[in-house]
């Protein structure tokens, strides 16, 4: 395969060649796919890791209301006036965050 550089390109190339930490043009080369390469994985590994813990919202606030439910439901029954408020407080709840 033949590849032409442009000016800029051939201008690194010959920077790291004069900085002495590579012998030729094909280890710069070699050294910039290498640092490709590592950042690509880094960046796959990192979507990843974001896509594997990622809560949607609409889940994170299901859960939160059903938390808040749960926890709060024996101390709000306590100060209801009657049994029937309890029941519409917690029908207004499920109707507002699709609870069944």
């Amino acid at each position: 395969m033949n590849i032409s550089l442009n000016p800029e390109h051939e201008k690194f190339i010959k920077s790291q060649l004069e900085k002495g930490e590579y012998a030729n043009a094909l280890e710069v080369i070699n050294a910039a796919f290498q640092a490709l390469l590592e950042k690509e994985q880094l960046q796959e590994k990192s979507n990843r890791n974001k896509h594997e813990s990622k809560i949607l919202p609409d889940d994170y606030n299901d859960t939160l209301m059903q938390d808040f439910m749960k926890i709060s439901e024996p101390a709000l029954s306590e100060y209801w006036l009657n049994k029937e408020e309890d029941e519409a407080w917690k029908n207004l709840m499920s109707r507002a965050f699709n609870l069944n």
